[in-house]
């Protein structure tokens, strides 16, 4: 029994020294080079698929201000992406122990899905059909014009190459219209049309040597109000050469002066010049920082608001 109680007496502080040790380390608040070693450049590549179940397809960049597709086409081979770029910064789960693997946290730089959710696809596609309809009347008048033209005042040697790319140009921009409108009429006859997104993220760091590193990740999810998300590279690990951002487990305080930590600067800089999805962090001793949130386009969401966001399924 006397060996016991002194193991005890001797394990129990040595527990509890090192229980300590680790909270001070897990707590203590980030220097201006680990700051940095957190954040990453986020490039979205954004297309949406228009399909129904007969297997028709087409595909677009996104909708303009008119609720029509913009970069339509038809050929995969074509496919237009809407190219967003953001900011974010690997995050664990827990303050307590690492617990990142692979996962990042953004701002949301393209919205237009949003959009798609206000869309009732019928009205969607018969719209679109007739913008198209309008634009191949507009063709054929051109071409009638440029007929004409040629009829009447003839063209210069010098002047072939130009009316020739110029035909070459209407007659094939005619027939894609004309091949997107026979598609867009079979799904307009189906009772099963919907709209896809197709989204790539690609994450850009800093390795050890200054060197940009690329990852290509995947989205978790979305906040409820659509401005920051959570990504995650393909083999949930962290790289071994970034740092971490933490989310501390008491409230953030807004009143001290904070600073952004972007990927554009070698530095902290003022929160008003750093891009949407830098880290915020509020100053502490030691001329260290102590995160406090990201910054959207819409003002700085909270730590404990991340907190709530990352660990709600």
């Amino acid at each position: 029994m006397k060996i016991k109680k002194i193991i005890v007496f001797i394990a129990l502080p040595v527990i509890v020294a090192g229980l300590a040790i680790w909270t001070i380390l897990r707590i203590w608040p980030d220097d201006n080079k680990s700051s940095l070693a957190s954040v990453v450049k986020i490039d979205c590549k954004r297309h949406y698929v228009l399909t129904d179940k007969n297997g028709h397809s087409l595909f677009f960049a996104f909708i303009n201000a008119d609720s029509l597709m913009q970069g339509l086409t038809w050929d995969k081979k074509n496919i237009i992406n809407n190219e967003t770029e953001s900011e974010g910064f690997w995050i664990n789960n827990s303050w307590l122990y690492p617990s990142c693997e692979g996962k990042i946290l953004s701002s949301v730089s393209d919205t237009t899905d949003i959009i798609i959710k206000g869309i009732t696809p019928k009205s969607f596609v018969d719209r679109q059909i007739e913008y198209l309809t309008k634009e191949n009347k507009k063709i054929n008048q051109k071409q009638s014009e440029l007929k004409y033209y040629l009829r009447v005042h003839g063209v210069q040697d010098e002047g072939y190459d130009m009316v020739a790319k110029y035909a070459t140009k209407l007659h094939a921009y005619k027939d894609s219209i004309n091949k997107e409108i026979i598609i867009l009429k079979g799904i307009q006859k189906s009772n099963d049309i919907n709209i896809y997104i197709k989204d790539q993220y690609i994450a850009t760091y800093k390795n050890k040597d200054k060197q940009n590193t690329k990852q290509v990740c995947y989205l978790v999810k979305k906040s409820l109000d659509n401005r920051i998300q959570l990504l995650s590279n393909y083999d949930h690990t962290t790289p071994h050469d970034v740092n971490v951002v933490s989310i501390m487990p008491w409230k953030s305080d807004k009143k001290k002066k904070i600073m952004a930590v972007s990927y554009k600067f070698e530095t902290p800089c003022p929160e008003e010049i750093a891009d949407n999805g830098s880290g915020i962090y509020t100053e502490t001793l030691f001329h260290k920082g102590l995160f406090a949130g990201i910054k959207t386009s819409n003002g700085i969401i909270w730590r404990e608001q991340i907190h709530t966001f990352i660990n709600n399924k």
